[in-house]
């Protein structure tokens, strides 16, 4: 089974349902499906930075029951999914370097987050569309970043 590697904005969404109106109903209904399909597989993981990404956002909430109730509801997505966590090692960072010296306008996390995917061997899950629709990026580092649809 491909194993897949969750970028922060897919937690994110779904938890902190940020935005209104139809566009952002339909991608927390898409995060919300593939949360369905992980817990069934069993083939996501979360970088350590990027989980403390998602853990700075959740932080950052100043009401504090509102706060817990987000910290818990990622915990629980994070055990009823059997999501595993992963930490880059000098290889990742290698590769993440490579890829900002190959797409210079890439952002440092992003290509963190790919270079997390490679190193791993996973496809990469992302609401980001610059990623998605970056193929010149896919092709060169041969790798499969989509939505998580």
């Amino acid at each position: 089974m491909q194993k897949e590697q969750i970028d922060s904005c897919v937690v994110l969404e779904l938890v902190m349902k940020s935005q209104s109106g139809k566009e952002f109903r339909s991608l927390i209904e898409q995060c919300q499906r593939y949360f369905y399909y992980l817990a069934e597989r069993e083939c996501g993981s979360i970088s350590l930075p990027a989980l403390g990404e998602i853990f700075r956002v959740l932080y950052s909430i100043k009401d504090e029951a509102i706060r817990m109730q987000r910290f818990t509801f990622v915990c629980d997505l994070i055990r009823k999914c059997n999501i595993s966590f992963n930490s880059p090692d000098h290889e990742t960072y290698r590769i993440a370097t490579t890829i900002k010296e190959f797409d210079t306008l890439i952002e440092p996390a992003d290509a963190l987050r790919v270079s997390e995917a490679l190193t791993s061997g996973a496809t990469l899950i992302t609401l980001d569309r610059k990623l998605i629709d970056n193929q010149r990026l896919q092709e060169h580092f041969n790798i499969k970043i989509k939505g998580p649809a």
